[in-house]
């Protein structure tokens, strides 16, 4: 996974979250992309579409709970658990699949179970990690395993 001044140029695919908002995103970029599932933000269930803040006076205790444990659905969704499972599988699966260079357009979300990954880090380091819009973040595999590139891109 690549986002990068030169990333345009040498990708060879470029994919993105099955969702119009990673999709324009990716064509403001300049790029073609093609939806990919696993690429998909969490599934917030019955919180999509609230704001922190409203979640947080209505149901405290359910949020609370959803920050502090992976495995937690308090909102009839997704865990942050699976999202990094599914993100884990679909780098695997990438990985192996041949050395093209792939730009991918994502959330948040998998961009910090992308890097939990490759740091080989705890599911629990998930909010430790902040990621702003338009973030470039470089994975790089090798050897089947995916490393985080920090540092100018080459």
């Amino acid at each position: 996974m690549s986002i990068g001044g030169t990333w345009r140029r040498q990708a060879h695919r470029a994919l993105c979250g099955p969702d119009r908002r990673t999709a324009e995103t990716a064509r403001a970029l300049g790029l073609d992309p093609v939806d990919e599932s696993a690429l998909r933000d969490v599934d917030c269930g019955r919180w999509a579409g609230r704001s922190i803040d409203d979640v947080l006076s209505a149901e405290p205790e359910a949020f609370a709970a959803w920050m502090s444990d992976p495995d937690a659905t308090p909102h009839g969704g997704e865990s942050i658990g699976a999202v990094v499972e599914r993100v884990t599988r679909w780098l695997g699966v990438l990985a192996a699949a041949s050395d093209d260079r792939v730009v991918a357009v994502t959330h948040p979300a998998v961009v910090r179970s992308a890097a939990l990954h490759a740091l080989d880090a705890p599911v629990a380091s998930f909010w430790a990690l902040d990621v702003v819009p338009l973030a470039m973040v470089r994975l790089h595999a090798s050897g089947g395993r995916w490393r985080l590139r920090l540092g100018p891109e080459e």
